[in-house]
């Protein structure tokens, strides 16, 4: 985030899965203030215990839990300032590849997408994100 200017200090962010890595980003994000944070999980109450387990941790931060529905991707999406991909999707070698956790319509060019998926460098979700931009 720090390569990209982005500061997180009052931001509405999304994060896309609700493991580990996910746990881990939320914290990040709620320690450098962020203002909002919606965790988006295909299993809704696997998100939602994330939320509950943070929540004493976040602060001033807003946890929200949501389950992976294209009305939940739009809610979120509208305001969105950060997206972090937190899933496998998009891994190498994988049978989801050439899936992206957000629908592509919905990334606003204003917003900041990060994809943890390091192989390949190019995720699906970051060629969407792209293509917002032309």
């Amino acid at each position: 985030l720090q390569e990209a200017s982005f500061e997180p200090r009052g931001c509405t962010a999304v994060v896309a899965g609700a493991g580990g890595a996910a746990r881990a980003v939320v914290v990040a994000l709620a320690e450098a203030g962020a203002a909002r944070i919606t965790v988006v999980n295909r299993t809704v109450e696997r998100a939602a215990r994330l939320v509950s387990d943070l929540s004493a941790e976040a602060g001033p931060s807003q946890l929200v839990a949501a389950p992976d529905t294209h009305e939940s991707w739009e809610k979120s999406a509208a305001e969105v300032d950060l997206l972090v991909n937190c899933t496998s999707l998009g891994t190498a070698g994988t049978p989801e590849e050439d899936r992206s956790p957000m629908p592509s319509d919905l990334i606003r060019s204003q917003a900041l997408v990060y994809d943890l998926v390091y192989q390949p460098a190019e995720t699906r979700l970051i060629r969407d994100a792209l293509q917002t931009l032309d």
